[in-house]
This record gives structure tokens, sequence and C-alpha cells, in this order.
């Protein structure tokens, strides 16, 4: 209903110029409709603080089959932490800026020249490769795009978690873990010292440091996933919102 409802003028909903649809993404060799997805992310203009608990909803516009449109439009958040829960938030971006959507991002990564090769090769000898989702982060006035990449071996019913992708509108980068994927992305060396402990609130990480906290709550809440801990799971999230947050402060 929101695809075509948010068209507020006669004349553009009669003749339906602007009719939107949910963001696609390529699962298993198939295109299909990006299911909506839990994150913990500070929400523009709303969210005070370390953050909260939201199901996101990439949109795009409707394009036609000759024509598909995939460049992101908008997006809807639900709300799910205390007296908002349930809410809508819907932000649309500008239509005169080019915002690339999940299946602009795994084209890209298809088609990258260090990172194409290795799905290919880690496809093969009998092992399969899962990408998990392409999670959207607003990060201050810019789009983050992180994605984990599985391999499954013949007789392993257990998906290992082999790289991370980060991706930006300019930039891709894969490593084995959050942090060298960031540093690649950014082009700085990050490090892993030690951050202080959950103990003490309110000390400011270092970028460094931080980089370091958001990619240990990134696999942790993954590990927790994969073995259905579904409560830590969500501890883990909460932490990673936090953090996240911590880095919007920075703004580096």
């Amino acid at each position: 209903m929101l695809a075509t409802y948010h068209m507020t003028s006669p004349s553009t909903f009669y003749i339906k110029e602007d009719i939107w649809r949910i963001a696609r993404e390529p699962v298993a060799g198939r295109d299909q409709p990006v299911s909506p997805y839990y994150v913990i992310m500070h929400l523009p203009q709303v969210t005070e603080g370390a953050g909260e608990f939201a199901l996101v909803l990439p949109l795009t516009p409707a394009g036609t089959p000759e024509n598909p449109k995939h460049n992101l439009i908008a997006y809807l958040a639900a709300r799910n932490d205390g007296e908002h829960y349930g809410e809508l938030l819907l932000y649309r971006f500008p239509k005169d800026i080019l915002v690339q959507g999940p299946m602009q991002i795994e084209a890209r990564i298809n088609q990258d020249a260090d990172i194409s090769p290795l799905l290919t090769l880690w496809g093969q000898g009998g092992s399969t490769v899962f990408r998990g989702n392409l999670l959207l982060i607003p990060v201050g006035d810019s789009l983050i795009y992180v994605q984990p990449l599985y391999i499954q071996a013949t007789g392993n019913s257990l998906p290992e978690l082999k790289r991370v992708i980060v991706a930006t509108e300019d930039n891709i980068a894969m490593a084995e873990t959050f942090t060298q994927a960031l540093s690649e992305l950014i082009g700085a060396e990050i490090g892993a010292p030690t951050p202080p402990p959950p103990s003490q609130p309110g000390v400011p990480l270092p970028i460094a440091e931080l980089a370091a906290a958001i990619e240990r709550a990134f696999v942790a809440a993954e590990s927790a996933a994969r073995t259905g801990n579904w409560a830590l799971y969500g501890q883990h999230l909460q932490e990673l919102g936090r953090l996240i947050a911590e880095l919007r402060q920075l703004k580096p």
C-alpha cells in the first residue's frame, strides 16, 4: 500500500509516476524482495543515545520489466522499543542523488576484481558459499553496507564465517574480520587494543579501539545466532548499537 499511497499529488497518483517497490536482492541465483531485517541503529533525527531496535525495509522505484530500477528511494523503519513500539518512520532519499540499493551493491561485489575470483574458488570442491543479509546502516550523512560471507563444507551442517564485506557508495573491501575490512575501506590501519571494560560507562574510545570493539560485538552476535541463543544475540546487538552510536559521535 505504501508503494502507491505515499503519493500526495492527485496528478502524480493518477498517472502512477512515483510507484515504489520493496528492494530486491539475489538469493541462490534468483532475485527476490528483501526480507525485513532487525538492526540496532541510530534513527536519523529521532534516536538519542545508544540507538534503538528497529525492523528495516529498503525501497526502490518500481521501474518496469524492461527498465528495472534498483537505486534506493526510501527505507521504512519500524520501531520496537518501549513507548515507541509499532511506530513507522519513512526516510526518503533525494531523487536528484543516486543512492545505491542492495542489487547494485551486490553487483559491485560480484564484479570486484579481488572478491569475485575468491567467491568462484570457494564455491568449488563441494563447498557452498552463503551470503548473509546485506545490512544497510546509516552513519552520519552516509550509508555503510555490511555483509557476512559463510562457507559450508560438504558433510558439515554448520556454516563457517569466512569473510566480512564492507562497502560504501564509493569503495568496497573484504577481509577476515570487520576490523580488517574497515581498515581497507578507509585506507588506514586499525589496531585491536583492548578497550576499557563495560564497567566504565561514558569513557570515549579512540577509533582504533572502537572499531575493534565493534568487530568483537559483530562476531559475538553472529556466533550466538548460529547456536540459536537469541537472548545472547540480542545483548550483543544492543552493545553493537551502542558502539555504532559512539562511532557516529566521533565523525572521523
